[in-house]
């Protein structure tokens, strides 16, 4: 099997929660991490989805941390379309 991984920068106007790790996290930009796998056997190239990671940078007293958290992409994507829901109603 082949692997890929890709990054993706996502912005909240919004703070958002995600359910999953009981934590809301405030508005800024994001980095997703998705690792998939290729998906044999078709007549095309396709490929699934094995996890997703949302790195979150703090910065706090002049110290910047950094926490890695895997996520479920559907969460993100659904805290995304409220996001953007929140923004168009303003």
């Amino acid at each position: 099997m082949r692997e890929r991984k890709s990054e993706t920068r996502i912005d909240f106007a919004h703070s958002f929660v995600i359910k999953s790790h009981n934590e809301t996290f405030p508005a800024g930009s994001y980095v997703l991490e998705s690792y998939d796998e290729l998906i044999d056997g078709i007549s095309f190239i396709a490929y699934r989805t094995l996890q997703t990671f949302m790195r979150i940078s703090t910065a706090k007293n002049g110290v910047v941390t950094q926490r890695i958290l895997e996520v479920d992409r559907a969460e993100i994507d659904a805290a995304l379309l409220a996001d953007t829901k929140a923004k168009n109603t303003k």
